[in-house]
C-alpha cells in the first residue's frame, strides 16, 4: 500500500499520480479525502464511485472519464454500500475550484448526476486510466449540497490569498 499527499486541486492531484503510476504497477488507485454531497446526506457520510467527470469553469464543459475495471474497486464499492449508515455509490465531478454556494452545488448536482463533487479525483482517475490502473473514490462528506460555505476557500489557493483568507476568518 502506498498513500500519496497530492495537494489539493487538479494540476496536484495529476502531477503526483502520474509520477507514482508511472514508475510501479498497482491493482488499485483511490481517491481519498473530503467531498461535498450532492445528494441529501448527512455530514461524514461515505460515498462511493468510480466514474468521475471534469467540470472546468461555470460547469458547462462536463466529460465523462472512463474506467479501468478492477475486482479490487469493485470489492471497495461493495464495502461502502455496507457501511453503517448506508454508503452511497454514485458518480463523481471534479472542479478547479471550491464551491461554496449551495446554488453552484445544486446545480453541478443537477447537470453531472453526480453524488459527490471534489478537486482531484478526475486528475487522478485520468491519471490511473493512462496506467491502465483501476480506480475508485472514497471520500466522506465535508459539505452539504444546500449549505453555502461562510467563507471563500479558494483564497487559500492562491499563495496570497492566505493572508486574505486569515483576515477573512
Amino acid at each position: 500500500y502506498w498513500i500519496v499527499r497530492t495537494g489539493m486541486g487538479l494540476e496536484n492531484a495529476k502531477h503526483a499520480a502520474g509520477r507514482v503510476l508511472a514508475h510501479q504497477p498497482f491493482c488499485l488507485a483511490v481517491s481519498t479525502g473530503f467531498a461535498c454531497a450532492l445528494i441529501a446526506v448527512d455530514v461524514g457520510a461515505l460515498l462511493a464511485g468510480y466514474e468521475v467527470a471534469l467540470a472546468r469553469g461555470q460547469g458547462a464543459d462536463v466529460l465523462p472519464m472512463s474506467t479501468v475495471p478492477g475486482i479490487e474497486r469493485d470489492v471497495v464499492v461493495e464495502l461502502v454500500k455496507h457501511v453503517e449508515p448506508s454508503g452511497h455509490v454514485g458518480r463523481f465531478v471534479s472542479t478547479d475550484r471550491v464551491v461554496t454556494s449551495a446554488t453552484e452545488k445544486r446545480r453541478f448536482a443537477q447537470t453531472t448526476g453526480a453524488i459527490g463533487l471534489d478537486m482531484e479525483s478526475a486528475a487522478l482517475a485520468a491519471e490511473a486510466q493512462k496506467a491502465q490502473v483501476p480506480f475508485v473514490v472514497v471520500r466522506a462528506v465535508s459539505d452539504l449540497v444546500d449549505e453555502d460555505l461562510p467563507l471563500d476557500f479558494n483564497l487559500f489557493l492562491r499563495p496570497t490569498g492566505w493572508i486574505k483568507g486569515v483576515a477573512a476568518i
